[in-house]
């Protein structure tokens, strides 16, 4: 059965993105639910994995000042942790100037004294940037699927020499369950930059991992 179909009752908005296609916003009696390509990408159940992420014992004890978000969509992350952390700075990274209008419109994030929205390819603008942060969380998906190019060692490397000693990158990975050595490769190029990886939440397409420099 065509998932929209069903709800097409509730459909708020319908966008049209070089980059993600078709992305529709959806009400339910749970809230707006973004998808793209008939995967949720913030709301419902991605709401529900966060929480689960950010109720774990190591970001419950942290008291990050600056985080960077790669990959904003509807701001799920931004929400949770502006909860836990009073005060706390972000600068999210997002390539698709439809998904960050998106957020502006039906989810209102819009650059703030506490929020810095930057347009651009994640990996080129993490290449060029000094600055270091408490917590990194890595959110990149266009459907499905991380772009490969963020699943490299390369790219991780990167990631390294922005977090502060004592910080800690939160990396979500898609898991395709006709694929799980994809999976495996991804946790190895992880294990041979960091320090310390943990596989903190699973997910039906996705597995949180915990990383320390």
């Amino acid at each position: 059965m065509n998932i929209f179909a069903f709800f097409s009752a509730n459909i708020l908005n319908i966008f049209k993105s070089k980059i993600n296609k078709e992305i529709r916003v959806v009400k339910r009696t749970s809230g707006k639910i973004i998808y793209v390509d008939k995967i949720e990408q913030t709301g419902g159940t991605i709401t529900g994995m966060w929480q689960k992420v950010f109720a774990q014992k190591a970001f419950q004890e942290a008291t990050p000042k600056k985080c960077l978000l790669l990959g904003l969509g509807g701001g799920d992350v931004i929400r949770i942790i502006r909860k836990i952390y009073t005060g706390i700075i972000i600068t999210a990274v997002e390539i698709d100037p439809v998904m960050i209008k998106i957020a502006g419109i039906h989810f209102g994030l819009t650059n703030s004294y506490d929020l810095k929205i930057i347009r651009q390819d994640a990996y080129q603008w993490i290449g060029k940037i000094p600055e270091k942060f408490d917590l990194i969380v890595i959110d990149l998906f266009i459907g499905k699927y991380n772009p490969e190019k963020f699943r490299r060692q390369e790219f991780l490397n990167l990631l390294s020499l922005h977090l502060k000693k004592n910080g800690m990158a939160v990396y979500n990975s898609h898991y395709d369950q006709q694929k799980p050595a994809d999976f495996q490769k991804f946790h190895l190029n992880c294990l041979a930059v960091f320090k310390k990886v943990e596989i903190i939440v699973k997910y039906r397409y996705s597995r949180i991992l915990l990383l320390y420099p």
